[in-house]
């Protein structure tokens, strides 16, 4: 399965367009849930870090009935993912869409009274902190239904800042909570990755 999607021109906030980007790795774990587009079908999905939102848009045309994009920046989900989705999503799709700023600790406290959870999330290019796993993999621990499924699509290594998909990989496997791993690689010249995590039985 393949799709095509259209982008509006981002607009500038102070002379920057930062995070009004789409990043490579979301472009990755875009084509990648484009293949396996059953893994979304009914099933309501939740993409941190969303940026152009691109893989929660594969989400939406592959039937899911929910997806929930979250970023950090404001200007972002307002300029950049809402103008995204209106363009892109189907006439006849029925999937509920909402849209979350700050940063993820903000997230975690404002979703916890509504006992959200979700089968599927996805994140892309949002490992390269070793500082931030932690606030990450509680989002996981706290919102992932019990046979969810995360996919994360990140470098191999992110040279100056110490993150990369190794480093997670090998932090995931320390908390003990997930299983974590490589379900596909990207050759580059600096390679990239896709994570799959699952929930510990």
């Amino acid at each position: 399965m393949s799709f095509s999607f259209n982008f509006p021109d981002p607009l500038e906030n102070d002379g920057s367009t930062r995070g009004l980007t789409v990043w490579e790795c979301s472009v990755d774990l875009a084509c990648y849930l484009a293949g396996c587009g059953e893994c979304l079908n009914g099933r309501r999905v939740l993409e941190l870090g969303c940026g152009a939102g691109l893989p929660g848009l594969v989400a939406i045309r592959c039937g899911a009935t929910s997806v929930h994009f979250q970023d950090y920046n404001p200007e972002v989900i307002e300029h950049y993912t809402i103008p995204n989705v209106l363009l892109n999503r189907p006439p006849e799709c029925t999937c509920t869409c909402r849209y979350f700023t700050g940063d993820w600790s903000h997230f975690q406290q404002k979703m916890h009274t509504k006992g959200t959870k979700y089968d599927v999330i996805l994140t892309a290019e949002t490992i390269y902190k070793p500082a931030n796993y932690s606030k990450l993999l509680n989002i996981f621990q706290d919102f992932l239904s019990e046979d969810g499924t995360i996919y994360v699509a990140a470098k191999s290594n992110y040279f100056g800042v110490g993150g990369g998909t190794q480093d997670f990989m090998e932090f995931v496997r320390e908390t003990l909570q997930f299983r974590a791993i490589v379900c596909h690689t990207v050759d580059a010249g600096l390679p990239r990755e896709i994570l799959k995590l699952t929930r510990k039985t």
